[in-house]
């Protein structure tokens, strides 16, 4: 039997709405995972290894998982889809235990919703967790609009960040982790007010030379700032920070403006993915229609 995957191609007419909005992106495992490697009088038990069942009762969350055990237990793990079973004693168990995840988050920006507000792509990139060597897969995600409290700007070898609070209410389900971003349900909340919807620009279309980004820096308000657009191929947009506001605000791209809108000529280019450590000032793109073909 073979199964065919249809991708449709981006739309010359299709609109987005572009957003810019920092936002907070909660992601819940399927399985629980060992973000670290133990050695155990009874085995051992490899970072990114899934916790499946313990005394053969299934795990499904962290809330399954006792915080003390007071005599040994077998463990019923996961590596690369191989199952494999060890005994842990209670004295190891408190280093095992904190060692355990069910998600992850992440600080971002929101891309765009689409012109029928019904879904949303964010961040240009997947949300990945450095103490994990596989992102598992994720059964549920919850997304939140944040507000901008302040900026540690970067500097050159030492990359700047956002500083944020996140609203405690939801306004998007998240779907999809994926290389090109995440996606989901937009849930539109009223006080929002949205920009005008915007054509995708074709490739062939991008130019050389000046464009914008809208971003989130001050409070909960998005802002215009101007680039220079260096470079396009198939690797991806590379651009420069040229705003004085914006460079004296944030010394470049800090962590947490990926996602931010790339607008030209009032067409929608892109989403920002990432900077260059040691120059601040400049970073890198995908062009929004890998986004939507890959969303």
């Amino acid at each position: 039997m073979f199964f065919f995957i249809f991708i449709q191609p981006v739309a010359a007419e299709q609109s987005l709405i572009p957003m810019g909005h920092t936002v907070e992106v909660t992601l819940q495992y399927e399985h629980v995972v060992v973000s670290e490697q133990h050695e155990l009088s009874g085995g051992s038990i490899n970072q990114g290894d899934l916790l499946l069942a313990l005394d053969g009762k299934e795990i499904a969350t962290l809330k399954d998982v006792p915080k003390r055990i007071q005599q040994e237990k077998e463990l019923q793990l996961s590596q690369a889809n191989r199952s494999y079973r060890v005994i842990i004693q209670p004295a190891e168990w408190a280093h095992f235990y904190f060692s355990l995840k069910d998600e992850t988050d992440g600080i971002g920006t929101m891309t765009y919703i689409e012109s029928n507000k019904q879904q949303f792509g964010a961040l240009g990139h997947a949300i990945e967790d450095s103490r994990i060597p596989t992102m598992p897969n994720i059964i549920d995600g919850r997304i939140y609009l944040t507000r901008v409290h302040g900026v540690h700007k970067s500097e050159k070898g030492v990359p700047g960040y956002k500083v944020t609070k996140s609203d405690p209410y939801p306004v998007g389900h998240v779907n999809a982790n994926t290389i090109v971003g995440v996606f989901g349900k937009w849930q539109h909340p009223n006080e929002i007010r949205l920009a005008k919807p915007l054509k995708i620009i074709r490739k062939k279309e991008i130019q050389l030379g000046k464009a914008t980004i809208l971003t989130q820096v001050e409070q909960d308000e998005v802002s215009s700032f101007n680039i220079q657009i260096t470079s396009v191929s198939d690797k991806g947009i590379l651009f420069e920070v040229t705003d004085e506001k914006l460079l004296a605000k944030t010394g470049g791209i800090v962590q947490g403006m990926s996602g931010s809108p790339i607008i030209q000529n009032e067409k929608f280019v892109g989403a920002i993915t990432h900077m260059f450590v040691e120059n601040p000032s400049k970073g890198a793109a995908i062009w929004i229609g890998e986004m939507i073909e890959n969303s």
